[in-house]
């Protein structure tokens, strides 16, 4: 979700013959330079979408359809989130201010009493 910013970093995390889902552009959307020969030594094959100007109604069926496909994955501890750190939602200023200044890898979460 992070475009261009983490291009390069995306890019060295994918194996030969991976599938890349470009579903954002939060850290920009143009690359200065890239050889796209890259791309093809490794058969990546990429994909782009934005989810902003879908309907709730897709946003819905895409959320049901990706609970209802990896929900046994998260069960048996074969996904796992990572969270970064849990909030009350009183600190949300403070959770704010984390994200803002990139402190956080993973989910910022705030804990509703």
């Amino acid at each position: 979700m992070l475009g261009a910013n983490y291009w390069e970093k995306n890019y060295h995390s994918i194996a030969v013959d991976g599938r890349w889902i470009l579903i954002g552009l939060l850290g920009g959307s143009t690359l200065k330079e890239f050889n796209l020969m890259k791309l093809m030594a490794k058969r990546i094959q990429l994909t782009g979408t934005l989810l902003t100007p879908r309907s709730d109604q897709y946003k819905a069926d895409l959320t049901r359809d990706f609970y209802e496909n990896t929900i046994h994955y998260f069960e048996k501890k074969v996904l796992t989130p990572v969270i970064d750190q849990v909030f009350s939602i009183e600190d949300v200023a403070k959770a704010h201010q984390h994200m803002e200044a990139n402190k956080n890898i993973g989910k910022i979460i705030l804990k509703v009493h």
